[in-house]
């Protein structure tokens, strides 16, 4: 597309643009402006060598720009210094909050808490809030009483971080001290229901305490119930506000929540003759996943020109693939309130499937702009939400999906990998690749996936290369598996392996090392093509010595296989391999036909009968693949740990109407008849009112309400069963066969 406009670009793909407010970059100290780029060249100079780019943290907000780490050292270093405060506990529980830690290193008295380390997103229903229940004061009481909580309920994707001295959380004593006044700052820069859930539960905590205030930052301010509005100027505020109430024996605490944001950025731009470049710029590609999962992010660059005067002129910027044109300089930054403009903003939104190549940005200016001191340039990622799980599953013919964690529970609990030789799991239903990550670690398995996360897969595609491959023979491995799926792949398949290279040597019954061999080939509602696989997979392994196959798939016998499609089907065929397996058996599981996406809270925090999720959304791209299944049927499911229901009534309220749920599937995952074991328990589903709602990016959160005993162990947002497409080529009495 080409562009002659202000604030068109050129792209090989559509990119979305506006102008928005960002921050500049300038640290204040001791009142005076000292910028990150204080060394960097003038573009009215010799042009200097670039600098290495530096990774930064920001707070998100609600409006105009982000703040970064050392924006927000140098607002505490400008209100709250270290001179005027007893000590200074910082809780950063947002995305990205191990980023801001390095700014804050060496800080006198300065305690600082993360519910990640650096590059890491976090999750609602993690770190953050058994912090914040802990974040009290009490006898005793510290920050690692704080940090130790938080760890206990992180989830298994974070890993907490502390830094600095531990900081006393011990009652305010008025006039007698070592405490005798506190103030607490609660920031959350787009709250959802649970960041609000932070907040008030803060706030009670320290509620009628002596010597002690709270103050909360966030969203619009009044309108969604804070004090100041997450903003630049409101953080600003509050901090000032603070600040002329602060004395030696006061502590300082600040809890952040809700989403983050990371950024790249050039602090020395190397500038001469009317245009200037960066080193090139670029996100890791799991912060480009990160960016990728979350659709209300928008990434960003921006552009800052250090000093009072606006620049006259407007400038190009050249981003390979997108360009940029008459962009302006519009956003004055005035980080101490002093009244003195500090330097200018300029920003373009950038298109984010763009940032997995590093690439350098050109600013092209009028050389006789003399008002341009362009000092830095960045590109930010856009404000993070924090996660949910994503959770994979096995489609079934009748029943509740089959979830990734609890077929590696079932073949824990039935093919123990004590005894047996080796394992090797080949997925190739769509998102095969969302079931890997359960299996990471496991002692001697293999795993092979059609698909990346995210993926759905082909007919014709991997799955019957593999099939046809998956045969014994001497000097046989999974690698021949893997590669012949990969030999024969659709183009938009993206096949992963994980574990080691398992063998598939002919069985020797008396000397092994594989001296019996089970083979599970399962497909929940199987098309032709699937029953080929299945077919083909019998036939490799027909008649070897001390090699069974069972077949799991479709309504069981009907279908011709051995089992139904069911939870309790594959469960009683993983009991009956059990009865046969020894230390020295292979155990070798099929999966093809259809596959569901999920995006669950884990153990959403329930109160006097009342269970409130994330906000829980499909991907755009998920639901791209939804809409192309004209049969799946997206729903929510409701989990109740242990071995009695929740008695009814129990609802559900979801786009502001409520919907009566019954828990009446157990879940009996060893199939001992007790729903007491680790993942057991009753489940309720409930399919979803309105398809459409399921594009909303800003997504739904689900409340609960029930007896006040209420626990909820997930609340998941399914995304149907979803088939495997036809490659378009596809002939098809093939698709028939």
């Amino acid at each position: 597309m080409s562009g002659t406009g202000k604030h068109s670009a050129l792209s090989l793909r559509p990119v979305l643009l506006r102008i928005s407010l960002v921050l500049a970059l300038c640290l204040i100290v001791t009142g005076q402006s000292t910028w990150v780029a204080a060394a960097a060249s003038s573009t009215r100079g010799t042009p200097a060598a670039p600098a290495a780019t530096v990774t930064m943290g920001t707070l998100a907000t609600s409006s105009g720009p982000s703040i970064y780490d050392y924006q927000l050292r140098a607002m505490l270093d400008q209100f709250i210094p270290t001179s005027q405060a007893y000590s200074t506990l910082l809780v950063f529980t947002q995305c990205y909050g191990g980023d801001m830690m390095d700014d804050f290193a060496g800080r006198t008295g300065t305690t600082v808490l993360s519910a990640g380390s650096p590059g890491e997103v976090t999750y609602y229903g993690g770190y953050h809030d058994d912090a914040a229940k802990a974040l009290k004061p009490g006898p005793g009481r510290t920050s690692n009483d704080v940090h130790n909580a938080g760890v206990a309920g992180k989830d298994r994707n974070e890993h907490p971080q502390q830094q600095g001295p531990v900081a006393s959380l011990e009652p305010v004593e008025p006039e007698l001290g070592p405490i005798q006044s506190r103030h607490v700052l609660v920031y959350a820069g787009q709250p959802a229901a649970l960041d609000n859930k932070d907040r008030d539960t803060i706030k009670n905590n320290f509620d009628g305490k002596p010597g002690t205030i709270v103050t909360t930052v966030g969203g619009r301010g009044g309108a969604d119930g804070y004090d100041y509005p997450a903003t630049l100027e409101g953080l600003r505020d509050a901090l000032q506000a603070i600040g002329s109430q602060m004395n030696e024996n006061e502590q300082f605490i600040l809890f952040v929540t809700d989403h983050g944001d990371i950024d790249q950025v050039d602090v020395a731009p190397a500038c001469a003759e009317g245009t200037c470049t960066t080193d090139p710029l670029g996100f890791d590609s799991d912060t480009l996943d990160d960016l990728l999962d979350d659709p209300n992010n928008q990434p960003t660059l921006s552009l800052f020109s250090e000093g009072a005067l606006q620049p006259t002129h407007p400038v190009d910027i050249d981003f390979p693939p997108d360009s940029f044109f008459d962009v302006s300089f519009d956003v004055p930054v005035d980080l101490d309130a002093n009244g003195v403009i500090d330097g200018w903003i300029a920003e373009v939104d950038v298109t984010e499937e763009n940032l997995d190549t590093p690439e350098a940005v050109t600013v092209t200016y009028d050389p006789g702009d003399t008002n341009l001191n362009l000092s830095s340039v960045s590109l930010q990622s856009g404000a993070i939400a924090r996660k949910v799980h994503t959770h994979a599953t096995l489609a079934t013919s009748s029943g509740p999906s089959i979830y990734d964690y609890q077929l590696r529970a079932m073949l824990d609990q039935f093919i123990p990998t004590g005894n047996a030789h080796s394992t090797l799991l080949v997925f190739t239903q769509c998102y095969g690749g969302d079931m890997m990550d359960d299996f990471a670690g496991r002692a001697n398995t293999t795993v092979l996936s059609a698909g990346s996360p995210g993926e759905v897969t082909y007919y014709g595609g991997y799955h019957d290369d593999a099939a046809k491959a998956l045969k014994p023979g001497p000097g046989r491995t999974s690698d021949d598996v893997h590669n012949a799926g990969v030999a024969g792949k659709d183009k938009d398949e993206h096949p992963q392996q994980q574990g080691p290279v398992a063998s598939l040597e002919p069985v020797d019954e008396a000397s092994g090392p594989i001296k019996s061999r089970h083979v599970l080939v399962y497909a929940g509602q199987p098309a032709a093509l699937d029953n080929k696989d299945r077919d083909t997979i019998k036939n490799n392994f027909d008649g070897k010595p001390g090699t069974i196959v069972t077949t799991v798939g479709g309504r069981g016998g009907a279908d011709g296989y051995d089992y139904p499609a069911t939870l309790e089907g594959l469960r009683q065929a993983l009991q009956h391999i059990h009865g046969d397996m020894g230390p020295d058996e292979q155990f070798i599981l099929f999966v093809t036909d259809h596959g569901d996406l999920d995006q669950m809270h884990e153990s959403p925090p329930c109160e006097n009968g009342t269970c409130v999720s994330a906000p829980l959304a499909h991907s755009p791209t998920t639901y791209g693949q939804m809409e192309n299944d004209a049969s799946n049927e997206p729903g929510l499911s409701l989990f109740s740990p242990g071995d009695t229901p929740p008695a009814p009534p129990v609802q559900v309220y979801i786009m502001d109407s409520f919907f009566d749920v019954t828990f009446d599937i157990p879940i009996d995952l060893d199939g001992d008849g007790a729903l007491t074991g680790a993942g057991e328990g009753w489940l309720a589903y409930l399919p979803w009112p309105d398809y459409e709602t399921m594009a909303d990016p800003g997504g739904e959160t689900i409340t609960v309400t029930g007896g006040v005993s209420l626990t909820l162990g997930f609340i998941s947002l399914e995304s149907g069963e979803i088939s495997k497409r036809y490659r378009a080529y596809l002939p098809l009495i093939l698709r028939s066969y």
